[in-house]
């Protein structure tokens, strides 16, 4: 037994008992024709409505102060407009329709959830999607040692924790780096 899209055979199956059987098959184009062979029977044609693809990804780590975006493709792209809906703290901070692709800059000035959804409005033929996201803002866990910054070529961050006993035992100097230092 045979699924064929147009004259082409696209998947096969056994027939099961009573004549039963499960095809699964890459779904073309909504306007393309479907049927089941089995010897030198064919089934009527059929159109399926397709179910477009969701390809969704948080682009950077999540920590504080380094970039974070949401970047979306949906596959075709003639499936319909996306929408994505971002919320932060139950707040909606941001809403961008497009097609095919989309990117959200996000903000990571400070620690938070993002709560995300991304949707596709279907064009003819197509059926919604829906994908829901969540990516945390974070503090990085720092301690003597820890390497924090943007990394140079070699992967080695351009700075690191330190620190230093002060005379008396009054405390010890933290130093991220040549820029920032507190008191302990």
């Amino acid at each position: 037994m045979g699924l064929y899209r147009g004259e082409r055979r696209i998947a096969g199956a056994k027939v099961g008992e009573g004549g039963r059987f499960s095809l699964r098959g890459r779904v073309g184009t909504p306007d393309a024709v479907y049927t089941v062979r089995y010897g030198g029977a064919v089934s009527n044609p059929v159109a399926l409505a397709v179910r477009p693809g969701l390809d969704t990804a948080f682009v950077g780590s999540g920590e504080i102060g380094r970039p974070l975006a949401l970047t979306v493709r949906e596959r075709p792209a003639t499936a319909g407009p996306i929408t994505v809906r971002v919320w932060r703290a139950e707040r909606l901070v941001a809403k961008r329709t497009g097609s095919e692709r989309l990117r959200v800059r996000l903000s990571s000035r400070r620690a938070t959830t993002y709560r995300v959804l991304v949707s596709v409005t279907p064009a003819q033929g197509y059926t919604p999607a829906r994908r829901a996201l969540q990516q945390t803002v974070f503090v990085p866990a720092l301690r003597l040692g820890s390497r924090v910054g943007r990394e140079d070529r070699s992967g080695q961050a351009r700075r690191s924790v330190t620190s230093i006993p002060l005379p008396s035992g009054t405390g010890w100097l933290c130093a991220l780096g040549w820029d920032r230092a507190f008191w302990t």
